[in-house]
C-alpha cells in the first residue's frame, strides 16, 4: 500500500483511502480532512471560486467534487453563493477561469478555442441542455434556463438568479400564470359568495313576505270573526226587542 504525505498537515495516509490528488497540474496530495476544512472556510467567506490548495489559477475544484467533501446543508450554502456570483466561471474543457459579466448563455474560450454553453457548463451543443443530476434534497433546475437551484426555505415562489424567471417550486409553472389562476379563482370565489349571499337574501325576503301575508290573513280572519259575533249579538238584541213589543 502506497503511503503519501498530506501537504497541509504533513500526516501520512494511504493514497486510495484518506488522501487524494485535487490538481493534476501540481501533482500534490492532501488529506480529506484538510480539503474539507479548506472548502468549508471558502464557502463561509462567500467565495464561490474554490481553487486547488496549490493556488494555481488554472484549476478550480468542480461542484461535483465539492459535494463529495461537505454536508448537504453546506453544499446548499455553496450553491446559493455560486448563484449570487454566477458571472465567475471556469471552462469545462481547459479549466481556465473567466468572467461572464453580461451573463451570456454562450461564451468563447480564448484559451482552448471552444464555445461553451453557460447553462449546463459544457461544450456548446445542439438542442436543450441535459439536466445536471445532483443527489441532494431540494436541488432542481430553473424551467427556463436550467440553472441549478436549491430551495432551503421560504414559500413556493422561486426567482432564478440567472434569468430572473419566476415560477412555482412545486409545479415549476410560471408564477405569472399561477397569479392569473389565483386571481381567476378569487373572482370565481367572490362571484359564488355574491350568488350565495343573494340567494340567502332572497330566501330571507320570501320568508319575511310569507310571515307578513300570514299575519295579514290572521288579522282578516280575526276581524271577520269579530264582525260575525257582533252581527249575531245585534240579531239577538233585535229579537229580544221584538218579543217585548209583543
Amino acid at each position: 500500500m502506497k503511503i503519501t504525505e498530506c501537504q497541509i498537515c504533513f500526516g501520512l495516509y494511504s493514497l486510495n483511502n484518506n488522501i487524494e490528488d485535487l490538481c493534476k497540474i501540481c501533482n500534490k496530495s492532501y488529506c480529506k480532512y484538510c480539503i474539507k476544512k479548506y472548502i468549508i472556510c471558502k464557502i463561509k467567506n462567500n467565495n464561490a471560486v474554490i481553487k486547488c490548495l496549490c493556488l494555481i489559477d488554472s484549476k478550480i475544484i468542480s461542484k461535483y467534487l465539492i459535494s463529495t467533501y461537505i454536508s448537504t446543508n453546506m453544499f446548499k450554502t455553496y450553491i446559493n453563493v455560486l448563484n449570487r456570483l454566477k458571472n465567475i466561471n471556469n471552462c469545462p474543457v481547459c479549466n481556465v477561469e473567466f468572467y461572464n459579466e453580461n451573463k451570456d448563455k454562450k461564451i468563447y474560450c480564448n484559451n482552448c478555442n471552444n464555445d461553451i454553453c453557460m447553462i449546463c457548463e459544457k461544450k456548446d451543443h445542439i438542442g436543450k441542455c441535459k439536466p445536471i443530476s445532483l443527489n441532494i434534497w431540494g436541488a432542481h433546475q430553473c424551467p427556463k434556463c436550467n440553472l441549478t437551484v436549491i430551495k432551503d426555505g421560504g414559500c413556493d415562489h422561486m426567482t432564478c438568479s440567472w434569468c430572473n424567471y419566476q415560477y412555482s417550486y412545486e409545479t415549476k409553472e410560471s408564477w405569472k400564470k399561477i397569479i392569473k389562476q389565483r386571481q381567476q379563482e378569487q373572482r370565481e370565489r367572490e362571484q359564488r359568495e355574491i350568488r350565495i349571499r343573494e340567494e340567502k337574501e332572497l330566501r330571507e325576503r320570501q320568508i319575511k313576505e310569507f310571515h307578513e301575508r300570514q299575519k295579514i290573513v290572521k288579522q282578516q280572519i280575526k276581524e271577520q270573526r269579530h264582525l260575525r259575533r257582533k252581527e249575531k249579538i245585534n240579531l239577538f238584541k233585535e229579537r229580544v226587542r221584538n218579543i217585548f213589543k209583543l
